[in-house]
């Protein structure tokens, strides 16, 4: 019988995995699922390159050594806002589900059809000359830590995500992104970053921004408020479905053990 490995790299580990003739997909699905704690169903588990391009491995002519990552891909967007929206006001764990809602609560839905989607978890551009109405987060994040990831889909002028003291009032304009009331990204948000890691720590007062897919910490500030809540926008081109801000897991999910 001869002896192969694969080399299995998630969240900046290795891990070399050893099988005689022939080994299955599902198989090497199961095994790093349970090597990394990996809580999500094996449907959801991907191998890609480094180049972020799925593989799909043939059991009998796997290369030897070869270098695959780990993918996963989040739950799907509920499609069902009246039967899939139950928004706690607190949560245990400090699993918070939230949603997009409009910033200012006097506007007129009608005439800003689309850009907040119908599932309310994404919030999307929709004209190249003025600049979307704000979104902000259904629900306040109080007292506790949270962590939670923005699918961020093409833009092609101008974006803001930021996090902002629920009491003080938000100047998308504003070339002031680091201070006691509200911090945030601006601009490109990292034109490779697909999914964006926000963690929330109103106990010691921090909030960080993550490249997700690399577990690659982008941006870390101090927040000195104990209530805060997540407002996006967006003046940009409509470049489809996937552009804006998507909410994914319906809210926040388990703090990553990699989070600092």
């Amino acid at each position: 019988m001869q002896q192969k490995y694969i080399n299995v790299y998630y969240k900046d580990t290795m891990r070399k995995i050893s099988y005689f003739n022939t080994i299955k997909e599902e198989t090497i699905k199961s095994t790093v699922k349970t090597l990394y704690h990996i809580k999500e169903p094996i449907s959801q588990i991907f191998f890609s390159d480094e180049d972020a391009n799925i593989i799909l491995i043939d059991g009998e002519n796997i290369p030897n050594e070869l270098n695959v990552h780990i993918y996963i891909e989040f739950d799907p967007i509920p499609n069902n806002p009246e039967t899939e929206l139950n928004i706690p006001e607190n949560s245990d764990n400090n699993l918070l589900k939230f949603h997009w809602v409009f910033y200012d609560k006097n506007i007129n839905e009608n005439d800003w059809k689309g850009v907040i989607s119908e599932n309310k978890y994404t919030y999307k551009a929709v004209n190249v000359d003025d600049g979307n109405p704000m979104a902000v987060s259904s629900v306040p994040f109080s007292n506790g830590k949270y962590f939670f990831v923005l699918r961020k889909g093409i833009v092609e002028y101008y974006s803001a995500i930021c996090v902002i003291d629920s009491e003080i009032e938000f100047d998308p304009n504003s070339q002031v992104y680091n201070n006691d009331n509200y911090i945030g990204l601006i601009g490109d948000l990292e034109n490779d970053t697909q999914n964006l890691g926000v963690f929330i720590n109103t106990i010691d007062g921090q909030v960080k921004f993550y490249d997700y897919y690399k577990s690659k910490l982008l941006k870390s500030c101090d927040l000195k408020s104990d209530s805060v809540k997540l407002v996006g926008w967006i003046k940009g081109k409509n470049t489809g479905d996937g552009n804006g801000f998507t909410i994914l897991n319906k809210g926040c999910i388990e703090i990553p053990f990699w989070v600092e």
